[in-house]
C-alpha cells in the first residue's frame, strides 16, 4: 500500500513523471498501451472512436502524447 500511494503522490505528467495502474488481470501490452494513455489524461472512453483499440494504433497513440507532452 506504501508503494502503490508513494508512486501516486509522484504522478506529475507535467514534470514527465507518470504512475500507470495497469488493468488487473491481463497481459496485453494493448491494455498497457490503453492504461498508458489513462495515466496521460487522454480519454481512454474513446478509444474505439479514435480507432486507438489495435495494438500499433494504441502504442502510436501513447508515443505521440508522450512527445508531444
Amino acid at each position: 500500500m506504501r508503494v502503490s500511494v508513494g508512486l501516486l503522490e509522484r504522478h506529475d505528467p507535467a514534470r514527465g513523471q507518470v504512475t500507470v495502474h495497469p488493468t488487473p488481470g491481463t497481459s496485453s501490452t494493448r491494455a498497457f498501451a490503453h492504461d498508458l494513455l489513462g495515466a496521460l489524461g487522454r480519454a481512454v472512453n474513446r478509444i474505439y472512436a479514435e480507432q486507438l483499440a489495435g495494438d500499433a494504433a494504441a502504442w502510436r497513440a501513447a508515443a505521440a502524447w508522450m512527445a508531444a507532452d
